[in-house]
């Protein structure tokens, strides 16, 4: 309940909001049925943001149903269409494979009377900012590409302190996606302000560990004076760590998404930090403004960046986790 009275008192120009206790939403008809766009089933991120809105949305009659694009723009359009051609979702959740790509799709559900609320990843050619940026869109919950793309180029020289020669390599989820076309380009502006770093390269490895473990044994092959690799995801961050360990060699890790996992990481020292995330708080959001605008259909369309609103620091290392010792990761 605090979460979403401190949401009121934050968004005092959405008003609407105020009239939320815990996310459960006032006089409006159950048995609604909305559509969750994503990417991967298997993903626990993915999987806790689905669970935040499910913990909102659940108690008011509603249900939310997913569909997973693997990924691919292209696929998830179709899927996106098909939704709307079923004639049975009051609102769309997006967690948008292409940003633009699947811009069509809203724009035909902004003709059906269908909202949209974008969740962790941006929809629009922007991508420095959480606001809607197309109409049809009435919310969005996500951590903008930006604010990954500013934690890389302040933690790399963080974590190359000690280190003679400091040899990055950075491992992406989607190269494609905003957050590492941003965060690579921040690696190597990072880079380039010191001589003594050096950036080898970057791979994709599509949020799985498994496939950064291959990618990395790899380029550990290659390159074995790697010491320090920066990805997207803990994912990854946990597959760099045992290509690592399998090849005995000693290597500094920044990962992303601030899971359970990863968090235990940062604490014991076996990685240097985490670029924080809260999904299930996205998620949580993300369904408060759907059922905002919902409700009161004037309502402005809102975005809110679920870090900056619970005032938390954007990177943990064993520093900043000293200093909010109650904090609890919100993923496996």
């Amino acid at each position: 309940m605090t979460l979403f009275r401190s949401l009121c008192r934050t968004l005092a120009a959405g008003a609407s909001l105020c009239l939320f206790s815990a996310g459960l939403v006032l006089a409006d008809p159950p048995r609604r049925v909305f559509a969750w766009l994503a990417n991967d089933p298997n993903n626990t991120y993915d999987n806790a943001t689905l669970a935040g809105l499910r913990e909102v949305m659940t108690p008011t009659g509603a249900t939310v149903e997913p569909y997973f694009a693997g990924f691919n723009g292209t696929t998830q359009l179709a899927q996106c269409r098909a939704a709307l051609a079923l004639n049975k979702y009051t609102g769309l959740f997006i967690s948008a494979a292409d940003a633009v790509g699947i811009i069509p799709c809203v724009t035909e559900a902004k003709a059906k009377g269908v909202p949209v609320v974008a969740t962790d990843l941006p929809i629009g050619p922007d991508t420095g900012t959480v606001q809607p940026q197309v109409p049809g869109q009435v919310g969005a919950s996500f951590i903008p590409a930006t604010s990954w793309a500013a934690a890389v180029k302040s933690i790399i020289p963080q974590a190359c302190a000690g280190l003679s020669q400091c040899n990055v390599f950075y491992v992406a989820g989607v190269s494609s996606f905003a957050i590492d076309t941003l965060g690579y380009a921040a690696a190597q502006q990072a880079v380039a302000l010191n001589s003594s770093y050096r950036l080898l390269g970057a791979e994709q490895a599509f949020y799985t560990a498994s496939t950064a473990k291959q990618v990395m044994l790899a380029q550990f092959a290659a390159h074995p004076e790697i010491n320090l690799v920066v990805a997207s995801g803990d994912q990854m961050a946990l597959g760099v760590e045992q290509a690592a360990a399998q090849l005995n060699l000693t290597v500094r890790i920044v990962g992303a998404g601030a899971g359970k996992g990863a968090i235990e990481a940062v604490k014991q020292g076996r990685w240097f930090g985490t670029f924080n995330a809260l999904p299930k708080t996205e998620g949580h959001l993300g369904a408060v403004l759907m059922n905002a605008h919902l409700l009161f259909r004037r309502a402005p369309a809102i975005g809110i960046d679920p870090v900056v609103f619970t005032g938390l620091p954007s990177v943990w290392t064993q520093a900043t986790l000293a200093q909010y010792p109650r904090f609890t990761a919100q993923w496996e």
